[in-house]
């Protein structure tokens, strides 16, 4: 099991909005520049094209029936982002770039796989007869997110169920606790390895 500091949650919460803060206002400063600075060729061509590409890598590795819903969800972003670069590259010359990469290596999804990767070298196996009833929802959160980068580096067949088998009991527990929230969770196209307890209520 991970244990995580009190308050850490909030704290990712806080985290988030500040940087999508600070992101939407450099994206905001950033496409006048791109308009000023490039010919409509290039801040209209670019940023399509990076839609495009970016649904449609989206949708190849999202098969099924919600392929084009999960392609035109990532086209939106990649196409902003790409109008973002232009601007911040016209506004700062290469130093945007930089920019960007800060942004993006500070961004709320690395950091969330950087948190997986770091909780997976601490996760320990727990005893599947211990009962999950007494965790908070916010370290079955945790337990489940954990328990599935120790699914994908398990090296026996046993771990693997035995892995396996706490994670349906960690999912059993949740959706006890709020079914509403974990159907949501699977209807948002969800995977796997990624956050129930943010659609819950309790």
């Amino acid at each position: 099991m991970v244990a995580r500091p009190r308050g850490y949650r909030l704290g990712m919460i806080v985290y988030r909005r500040v940087w999508w803060g600070a992101a939407a206002a450099a994206w905001l400063l950033a496409c006048p520049m791109a308009i000023v600075g490039f010919p409509a060729s290039v801040f209209i061509t670019v940023p399509l094209c990076a839609g495009a590409v970016t649904g449609a890598l989206a949708a190849a590795f999202r098969p099924g029936r919600r392929r084009l819903v999960t392609g035109a969800r990532h086209a939106l972003p990649g196409a902003a982002i790409a109008l973002g670069l232009l601007g911040l590259v016209a506004a700062l010359g290469g130093a945007g770039s930089l920019v960007v990469l800060l942004f993006a290596a500070t961004s709320p999804p690395v950091v969330g796989l950087w948190h997986a990767h770091r909780d997976r070298l601490r996760w320990k196996e727990p005893d599947t007869d211990a009962p999950v009833a007494g965790l908070s929802t916010e370290d079955l959160g945790l337990a489940w997110r954990a328990s599935f980068c120790a699914l994908k580096h398990a090296q026996t067949a046993a771990a693997v169920m035995r892995i396996a088998e706490q994670r349906r009991r960690y999912l059993d527990e949740l959706e006890l606790r709020d079914p509403e929230g974990i159907r949501r969770w699977l209807e948002s196209d969800a995977d796997a390895g990624s956050d129930p307890t943010r659609n819950l209520s309790t």
